[in-house]
Order: structure tokens, then C-alpha cells, then sequence
């Protein structure tokens, strides 16, 4: 099995720089650079604490069958299929499915062949090797993440509609790596009406086009911004509680495991370790195998 990033995400963060702020009562901009730096890493520890990517990302794997009907994929949530070709023959996209979107998994009706021996010197695909990645496949897998929205701190003024096309379209820089089915709130146009919810039909980098029928046609110029997110909330707050108790003991020597002044005693975990609290949100999306 062999995995290509396609797509890389277009960012990692699972939290903004604003909404951390927020929660953990900041109003001055002295520490941006040193809270940014956190995100950053704290967002790329909690993709190794877990053994996964969180944000969205499109990939190419290749791999062998298993013989049966179900296959899984080592990226996941899956939220999209792509093209799937067998020895670089294209397979009908009404062949195969999305069944289980949590765990990657893939349903084909007509089984995924196995290069397996029948006999000595005998396989079901005599022209392949045992171990060969026959089977080639791109999907979209991971979430929407806080970062992908477009709120009243980064939102632009370069997206015009079109309600013959039901298209939004942006003419610089790219919409989040959006797919067919999910749900996004868009805010800012002059025409109220628009300022509402839809459902993706498709994506390109400065094209959406939406499932619902527009109110209006409108030139770019408005303030324009966009809802997405579909990062659990809870690895959110994981990410925040984190990053604050890093931020806390910023000025304390990491090695430190306790210290005394008077009657006072503070005891602090490891260096560098997630607290129980945030391993235990982050457990249930842990990868095991």
C-alpha cells in the first residue's frame, strides 16, 4: 500500500488565532506570534498523538484486494470518492461506495480481487505479482476545520453569484476544500436572502456551486464569509486546553516537577505530555491498527 497526498490541506490549525483569544481571555495582541507558534504545534501533535491527519486532504492510495466486498482505507473520515481503476483501468463510479464514511470504509458489489496462490505456481491474476498494489484510488478524507472558515477577522470582497449557475465564485485565492453534500452559511451579501444556508454540489479552487436556488445575482464587493466547519467540537476545546496550559507555564522551567514558596506546593505533570484531560478527548480518535 502505497499513499499520495493529491491535495495537501490547506491548513492545519484546529483553532484560530481569535477564537483561542477568546477563550482564554486575551485582549492584547502582545502574544500573537508566541500563540500562533502553539496552534501550530500543538495542532501537528495531536496528528501524531493520533496516528492521523485532522484536516481535510485529497489522496491517492493504492493497494491490494482483500477478496471481499469491504475494504478499508487508512485515511478517514472519508467524505468523497474519487476515480478507482484496476491496472490502470478506470471502474465505474456506480461499482463502488462509501459505506461506512467513519472508519474508510468501501463497498464493492463485485468483490475486491485478491492476488492470492490457488496452487503452486498458480494465482487468480497470473499476470500479477503477489503483493502488487493493483487497485488505485482518490478520495477526500478528514474535516473542515476552524481554520477554513471565513469570519468577520479574514473575510474578502472578491466573490460574485451567478443564479443562473447557482455558483459563488471567488476571483483570488480558493474556497476550502469543499465536497459534494456539505453543508455551508454564507454571511455579508447586500441581497439578505443569500445570507443563508446551502448544500455543495461541487467545488473548484474559486468556483462552488450549490444545490438550492439563489435570490440574486451580486458583483463581488461585498464582505463576504463562510461557515464550514466540521472538526468535532471537543478536539477543538482539547486543542485550546492545551495550548493554555503551555501557554500557563511558559516562564517556568520545563523540568521542573514541583516547587514550594511557604505553605504552597505546586506539582506539574511531565514536560512536554498532553494532560489526562486532553488524551482522554483525543482517545476516541485515536488510531489503534
Amino acid at each position: 500500500m502505497t499513499v499520495t497526498i493529491t491535495t495537501s490541506a490547506l491548513q492545519k490549525k484546529l483553532v484560530t488565532l481569535v477564537d483561542l483569544k477568546v477563550a482564554l481571555d486575551i485582549s492584547v495582541s502582545t502574544y500573537d506570534t508566541f500563540l500562533d507558534s502553539l496552534i501550530d504545534r500543538v495542532s501537528a501533535h495531536f496528528d501524531r498523538h493520533c496516528r492521523r491527519t485532522f484536516a481535510r486532504q485529497i489522496v491517492t492510495e493504492t493497494f491490494n484486494g482483500n477478496g471481499r466486498t469491504e475494504i478499508h482505507m487508512s485515511h478517514f473520515p472519508m467524505v468523497n470518492l474519487g476515480a478507482l481503476s484496476l491496472d490502470a483501468a478506470t471502474i465505474a463510479t456506480t461499482e463502488y461506495e462509501i459505506w461506512d464514511a467513519a472508519i474508510a470504509s468501501v463497498f464493492m458489489e463485485n468483490g475486491w480481487v485478491e492476488n492470492i496462490p490457488i496452487a503452486i505456481g498458480v494465482t487468480r491474476l497470473p499476470l500479477a505479482q503477489i503483493g502488487d498494489n493493483d487497485y488505485s484510488l482518490i478520495y477526500t478524507s478528514g474535516f473542515l476545520l476552524p481554520s477554513d472558515n471565513i469570519t468577520a477577522a479574514d473575510s474578502f470582497t472578491d466573490c460574485a453569484t451567478n443564479v443562473a449557475a447557482g455558483t459563488f465564485t471567488r476571483t483570488s485565492g480558493k474556497w476550502p476544500l469543499l465536497v459534494d453534500g456539505d453543508k455551508i452559511t454564507f454571511g455579508g451579501f447586500t441581497a439578505s436572502g443569500l445570507n443563508t444556508d446551502y448544500t455543495v454540489a461541487s467545488r473548484t479552487d474559486l468556483v462552488i456551486t450549490v444545490d438550492e436556488t439563489l435570490t440574486d445575482t451580486e458583483a463581488a464587493g461585498q464582505t463576504v464569509t463562510l461557515i464550514c466547519q466540521t472538526l468535532p467540537e471537543d478536539i477543538e476545546e482539547g486543542a485550546i486546553e492545551a495550548i493554555n496550559t503551555r501557554f500557563a507555564g511558559r516562564n517556568r522551567d520545563r523540568a521542573l516537577k514541583s516547587e514550594r514558596i511557604g505553605d504552597f506546593q505546586s506539582t506539574y505533570g511531565a514536560a512536554g505530555l498532553l494532560t489526562d484531560y486532553v488524551t482522554g478527548i483525543l482517545s476516541p480518535y485515536k488510531v489503534i491498527f
